[in-house]
Formats: C-alpha cells, sequence, structure tokens
C-alpha cells in the first residue's frame, strides 16, 4: 500500500502582556533566536520568525507528535 505523506504549517500570532512594547529591536535580536532554538527542540522547525515591539509571529511545520496548545504553552512559557 502506498504510503501517505503530508505537512502542515503554522502562522502563529501572539502579543506580549497588555500589548506592551517590550520587543524592542535589541529585545527581538536577543528573543527570535531563542525562540528558533525551542522550536527547533520540539521538532517543529520554524521557517520564519518577526514581529513588531508588541507582537510576534512564526511560522513553523507542525509536528506530528505535538498538539498546537501544547507548542504554544512552551514557546511562551520558555520566553
Amino acid at each position: 500500500m502506498a504510503q501517505s505523506l503530508s505537512e502542515i504549517y503554522i502562522h502563529l500570532s501572539f502579543s506580549t502582556y497588555l500589548r506592551r512594547l517590550y520587543l524592542k529591536a535589541d529585545a527581538r535580536n536577543i528573543i527570535i533566536p531563542y525562540i528558533a532554538g525551542i522550536m527547533k527542540k520540539l521538532g517543529a522547525p520554524a521557517l520564519k520568525i518577526g514581529g513588531g515591539d508588541e507582537h510576534l509571529h512564526i511560522l513553523f511545520r507542525m509536528p506530528k507528535d505535538k498538539s498546537l496548545m501544547a507548542i504554544l504553552q512552551i514557546i511562551k512559557r520558555d520566553s
């Protein structure tokens, strides 16, 4: 029987607490590589991470063994 494969890509966007301007350019230069490392360890490699002073966008490939809620909780908790 033929094997079927699929890949799901997620565009995740979330803001800082009360949309405060915590993510200035200096902070983003630190937090983006850090989040990329978290995503890699989760088996959900980030293709692109960016955002503004009060929010982040992450485009990543969804792993088969974790839920979206679990990934979001880990990212927000660890960052």
